[in-house]
C-alpha cells in the first residue's frame, strides 16, 4: 500500500512540474513496467521508478533502475491517451520516434522515507549510466 501511495505521489509531482505530461503510472502488484511514464518537454520518455521505504533510507546505486521500456507497450500508452484527448498526437509520436532511436531517461526516486535517486540517460541506445542529478 506504502508503495502505491508513493507512485500516485510521485506521478502527482512529476505532472505537476508543469514540464512533463504523466502518461501512465500505478500498475497493479506484479505487472511489469514503469511507476510513472512520462513524456517531458524534450520529447522524451521518462521511466520513474519510485523507491519506497518504511524506514529512513538513501537510494544506493544498486537501487537504481535501468530501462525496461518496450516499444509495444509505450505504443499502447500513448494510443490510449490520444484517444482520451488529453495527449497531444505529435508530442506522443514524437517520443515514440525518439524511442526508436534508443532515446530516453530513467529517474529513479525515493519516497515516503527514501530519499535522493539516480538519473540516467540512454541516447542512441547507450547509457550514461545511473548518477547523481
Amino acid at each position: 500500500r506504502k508503495g502505491y501511495i508513493g507512485e500516485a505521489e510521485l506521478a502527482n509531482l512529476v505532472q505537476a512540474q508543469g514540464d512533463h505530461f504523466v502518461v501512465a503510472f500505478g500498475n497493479a502488484p506484479g505487472v511489469h513496467g514503469p511507476d510513472v511514464l512520462s513524456i517531458g518537454r524534450d520529447g522524451r520518455f521518462t521511466e520513474w521508478d519510485s523507491k519506497a521505504r518504511s524506514a529512513e533510507r538513501s537510494v544506493g546505486p544498486s537501487m537504481a533502475a535501468s530501462g525496461s521500456l518496450k516499444l509495444e507497450e509505450l505504443q499502447a500508452y500513448v494510443q490510449r491517451e490520444i484517444a482520451s484527448g488529453r495527449l497531444p498526437p505529435e508530442l506522443g509520436y514524437h517520443a515514440l520516434r525518439e524511442f526508436e532511436d534508443g532515446n530516453y531517461n530513467v529517474c529513479t526516486v525515493g519516497t515516503a522515507n527514501a530519499h535522493n535517486g539516480y538519473v540516467e540517460t540512454v541516447r542512441k541506445r547507450k547509457s550514461s549510466g545511473p548518477r547523481r542529478p
